[in-house]
Order: structure tokens, then sequence, then C-alpha cells
């Protein structure tokens, strides 16, 4: 019983942590983007091709890096 009581506490506290965390990022994004930002990436086409690009290779990278 007391297994039980421990598991449901510490699962509501990391659900609580991560909705706290993810509303803090929500919440200071916009603020973080005009005061610490270095730059400012165009929403393009060619963006978009780069973002897909790199994820894919992300993606595959440590697949291709066991074959042998």
């Amino acid at each position: 019983m007391m297994d039980t009581v421990s598991s449901l506490s510490s699962g509501i506290t990391n659900a609580t942590k991560d909705v706290l965390g993810i509303s803090v990022s929500i919440l200071t994004y916009e603020w973080m983007v005009a005061k610490v930002a270095f730059f400012t990436v165009e929403n393009t086409i060619l963006t978009y091709i780069i973002a897909f690009l790199s994820l894919t290779f992300m993606a595959i990278g440590p697949i291709v890096g066991h074959i042998k």
C-alpha cells in the first residue's frame, strides 16, 4: 500500500515539475527572443529544407555508424 502511495506521489510531483517547466518556457519565450537572440532566421523554403536535411542526417547518423 505504501509503495502505491509513494509511486503516485512521485508521479504527480514529476508531472507538476514538467508542467511548470513548460509553462516557464512558454511564458518567457518572447522575452528571450527579444533580449537574448543573437540573430533571427527568416521563414523561407530554404530554412525548411536545411532543417529537414539536418534532422534526417541526425536520425540516420547513429544507424549508419553501427553498420560495418
